[in-house]
């Protein structure tokens, strides 16, 4: 998998060309000292008990959190990520 930079504050993850996910930056007026300031989401099935959106204070951790779901999704459907495969 791979992400893409689809412009100021906003990155799209890929697994082979099928966009999953996506992490954006909230708009400069809604960040606080505090808040989480980075919009995560995987654009796949949902699956129940498995929370497919969220927030995170960093970039890092929500890239981090979309890569925990993505690998709990697989794992939930009986599935596994291909080792290197972008």
């Amino acid at each position: 998998m791979r992400w893409v930079e689809t412009g100021p504050g906003g990155r799209q993850r890929f697994s082979g060309e099928k966009p999953v996910a996506h992490v954006l930056t909230f708009h400069p007026r809604d960040l606080r000292p505090g808040k989480p300031a980075w919009e995560w989401g995987l654009n796949l099935p949902k699956v129940p008990g498995l929370e497919m959106e969220g927030t995170s204070a960093t970039e890092a951790e929500a890239k981090a959190a979309v890569e925990v779901v993505w690998t709990a999704w697989l794992e939930l459907l009986g599935l596994q990520p291909i080792p290197g495969r972008t």
